[in-house]
């Protein structure tokens, strides 16, 4: 599984008075750090299929972004926003509707965001985490997602 987080940090400060902190959004996606945000992949899902779990803040949810590309064009795409927390494995299956049903597809771009949020509402100071099973620790942290068996439906 994947745990993506929306967390807050500061150059200048890390305890409860940080000040002008930078909220970032957790963001899990297919492709390179710094490049792509797609894979090569010549095939048409029909839909992507995942377990999920979410830690709500505040009334945030989190998104996901599909795009099937074909010669350097969106050819299909889904998205979505699930609300509310979700305390146990819960399947959801994301259907991806296409615009060009005669391109070809060579690439997909696979993006699951932590929050739809933004600004100093989306975390809270000296939030207690757990991580890698049995590790603690107190964040500047915001909403939390994991993602698990993620696969394409045909």
């Amino acid at each position: 599984a994947a745990q993506i987080m929306t967390i807050a940090i500061s150059n200048t400060a890390t305890s409860g008075t940080a000040p002008s902190p930078t909220v970032c959004a957790g963001r899990l996606f297919s492709g390179d750090y710094g490049g792509q945000n797609s894979r090569p992949f010549a095939s048409r899902p029909s839909a992507i299929s995942f377990d999920y779990k979410y830690v709500q803040h505040e009334s945030e949810n989190f998104i996901v972004n599909v795009q099937v590309i074909g010669a350097g064009a969106v050819i299909g795409e889904g998205h979505l926003y699930p609300a509310g927390n979700v305390s146990d494995w819960t399947n959801i299956t994301l259907d991806i509707e296409y615009t060009n049903t005669a391109q070809k597809a060579d690439a997909i771009s696979i993006e699951f965001i932590s929050t739809n949020a933004s600004g100093s509402d989306a975390w809270e100071y000296d939030q207690s985490i757990t991580y890698g099973g049995d590790k603690t620790a107190r964040v500047h942290g915001g909403s939390i997602l994991t993602v698990d068996n993620l696969e394409m439906v045909y």
